[in-house]
């Protein structure tokens, strides 16, 4: 990702853009590696599913690397 935020989509017009929904977050964090999933955690005022998505991925992680 060009952007330090998680869900950067990119830049149209000038503005830089990001994932807002849930459902929109939670399909991105299915391909975060685990320095993603941290970022995500980081982020203030996360909707609750995907901080659960976040943890389940990281845990997936955690799991194919050992």
């Amino acid at each position: 990702m060009s952007n330090s935020h998680p869900f950067y989509a990119g830049t149209y017009n000038g503005n830089d853009c990001y994932c807002m929904t849930a459902d929109d977050r939670v399909k991105r964090v299915a391909e975060f590696n685990l320095e993603q999933c941290q970022a995500v955690l980081n982020l203030p005022g996360l909707q609750t599913t995907v901080r659960a998505a976040a943890e389940r991925r990281i845990r997936k992680l955690s799991r194919a690397s050992q």
